[in-house]
């Protein structure tokens, strides 16, 4: 059963989801281990828990350490929203890409991740291969992976 939601997280509706993504998607572009975590936490739980097929983080530090390598891995590589994003139930599906500074797509997938009470991220599942996905407008993923 999904958490219940609060008068607040009901309101922040399909475009709240649009901006605590955007706000998750900057958070998977900082390069400075503070202000990342600091975007991470106005958007996922204390105990946000990121679930992919090489690992599992629990807790905003872990998800930021996560980030972290997965920036110096790759350096320049910044993660997108592609195509369109589901929400309903306090939960929101979407395909991401993880590209190259030269918009070569490195790895993609789906993410489905579920709000809290507050409306947000409490769990993120990522999965891994989805295909050459198209990027959204520029206007619909600002801050634009997530991954989540």
């Amino acid at each position: 059963m999904p958490p219940r939601m609060t008068s607040a997280s009901r309101r922040r509706g399909a475009a709240g989801v649009d901006l605590l993504l955007s706000r998750h998607l900057a958070a998977w572009k900082e390069r400075d281990a503070v202000r990342r975590l600091q975007r991470l936490a106005a958007t996922c739980s204390e105990g946000v828990r990121l679930i992919h097929p090489s690992g599992c983080q629990v807790g905003r530090a872990a998800l930021s350490e996560h980030i972290g390598r997965s920036l110096a891995a790759c350096p320049g590589a910044r993660m997108q929203v592609v195509g369109d994003v589901a929400f309903h139930h306090g939960n929101v599906g979407l395909q991401w890409a993880w590209c190259a500074p030269d918009g070569r797509h490195l790895l993609g997938g789906r993410m489905h991740g579920e709000l809290d009470a507050r409306g947000l991220l409490a769990r993120v599942v990522v999965f891994y291969g989805a295909g050459e996905p198209q990027p959204r407008a520029a206007a619909s993923s600002a801050g634009g992976p997530g991954a989540a």
